[in-house]
């Protein structure tokens, strides 16, 4: 993603568990967003893949505040294996 090459820890299983219960949790009984709570868990993703604000540059520019959601948000569906239905 951004044309750069991201080294990331892979969870663990007890992890994963946590992720998927955060990210569930994030969603109301229609399916509606709590951003608060999805921030959380995108709180979560970045501290288990072990990235932090030195790693959000690319070609000496600084990735901004939506592509770094965007790249935890892909990493969460990474490792929970999660994909949109067609």
């Amino acid at each position: 993603m951004f044309n750069k090459e991201w080294e990331v820890k892979n969870p663990t299983y007890k992890e994963k568990r946590e992720l998927q219960k955060s990210r569930m949790s994030a969603l109301d009984a229609t399916g509606k967003v709590d951003t608060g709570k999805f921030y959380d868990c995108l709180e979560q993703v970045e501290k288990i893949s072990g990235l932090s604000e030195s790693d959000y540059v690319v070609k000496d520019k600084p990735l901004t505040m939506g592509e770094i959601d965007g790249l935890l948000t892909k990493l969460l569906t990474e490792f929970l294996d999660v994909s949109k239905k067609d």
